[in-house]
């Protein structure tokens, strides 16, 4: 289904802000993705017989590289590090995936896609890498928008609708 856009709302301009929530021309076919909104955190390390083992998690994303068909990455992409505002994670993108939801395994938008990041890192603990990616994660985006609405009244209606229709 596409969808013309009529106005642009809101929008976060920075790297730990990075995202544009705009007014759609007509109502899409479809329910909103459940935004989880609270900060995501790395597990604790867990003391185990023999030693300590760090606890990961994975992330699945749903994105249009390049502009093309939409492809799916699901749960082989490991959570590298959560320094709020963003979350690092191993998954398979190319430019044009920015802006594309990562979902946690509930299926509820954890973080914005934003960018790729060169960095010396292992993947499984034995494949040298020289990239993770980096999303936005949604809580820094709801607490921007609030704080965006207490003086604006296009970020204050869309923050509204986002709240209505997270608690329906």
């Amino acid at each position: 289904q596409e969808i013309g856009v009529e106005k642009l709302l809101a929008c976060g301009r920075t790297a730990d802000t990075d995202y544009a929530i705009l007014k759609l021309a007509e109502s899409p076919k479809c329910k909103p993705l459940p935004i989880a909104g609270e900060r995501v955190a790395m597990p604790e390390p867990v003391k185990t017989a023999s030693g300590t083992a760090v606890r990961i998690f994975g992330v699945n994303i749903i994105q249009h590289p390049l502009g093309k068909a939409k492809r799916v990455a699901l749960r082989n992409n490991k959570v590298y590090s959560a320094e709020y505002p963003h979350l690092y994670y191993y998954t398979d993108t190319l430019e044009g995936s920015s802006g594309s939801p990562v979902f946690d395994d509930a299926w509820r938008v954890i973080t914005l896609h934003r960018a790729s990041i060169k960095e010396r890192s292992e993947y499984n603990g034995n494949k040298d890498v020289g990239y993770v990616n980096q999303g936005v994660q949604m809580n820094a985006i709801l607490a921007h928008l609030a704080e965006t609405a207490k003086s604006d009244a296009a970020a204050a209606i869309a923050l509204d609708q986002i709240r209505s229709e997270q608690q329906a």
